[in-house]
């Protein structure tokens, strides 16, 4: 089990240091971002056989020890966490970040979108979003009246009804890979949206 797991690691990092891109994987699309544009880090490749070297040259030795199935998983589980914590930390890290979720929903908004609203967007959120992708939402918190034709609502903040009263279409809606808890929805005006959709297809 734990070689296996030790092979699999590597493996997935030697693919990353390859062909600059995360290997392809439906499991792993579902938790870490395919986006990732990885990088060599020789000091975290240096632990990292550091660990694994230390594993094959310790494990014969456990023989003799009475209490060898206790080391042997300890020393599994040492060799399978420094791992991840060296050669697959920095994917990992990415899957946490905003980055990604914030590029696409970038994408989803009209080059004349004007103004962006928010509503139930902390403050972090808020932050990175702008950090981002330079966008700097106008809290309805704050601005109820704001004019602003696209709004970002965080964790269904958008009810139905006042998504029919002010006549709101969902044009995208997203997460963080891998986080099922945290949701994220962008709405525009249904006139808005036609406006585009009709620039974008003319015929």
């Amino acid at each position: 089990m734990i070689v296996t797991r030790m092979l699999m690691l590597w493996w997935g990092w030697i693919e990353m240091m390859r062909h600059r891109h995360p290997p392809e994987s439906v499991w792993l699309s579902k938790y870490l971002p395919m986006d990732f544009e990885p990088e060599f880090h020789g000091l975290a490749f240096a632990v990292a056989s550091v660990l694994t070297a230390a594993w094959v040259l310790l494990r014969p030795g456990l023989r003799q020890w009475k209490i060898r199935p206790v080391l042997s998983w300890t020393l599994g589980l040492t060799l399978v966490w420094g791992l991840l914590s060296t050669l697959w930390l920095p994917w990992l890290d990415a899957a946490k970040s905003y980055r990604s979720m914030f590029v696409i929903l970038h994408r989803a908004l009209p080059s004349d979108y004007g103004c962006l609203a928010s509503k139930d967007l902390g403050e972090s959120e808020r932050a990175m979003l702008q950090y981002v992708t330079g966008i700097v939402s106008v809290r309805r918190e704050v601005h109820p009246d704001a004019g602003c034709d696209f709004i970002l609502v965080q964790n269904r903040a958008m009810d139905d009804e006042t998504r029919r009263q002010e006549d709101w279409q969902l044009i995208w809606e997203g997460s963080r890979p891998g986080d099922n808890n945290e949701l994220f929805g962008l709405f525009g005006r249904r006139y808005r949206v036609a406006k585009t959709e009709t620039k974008q297809n003319p015929n």
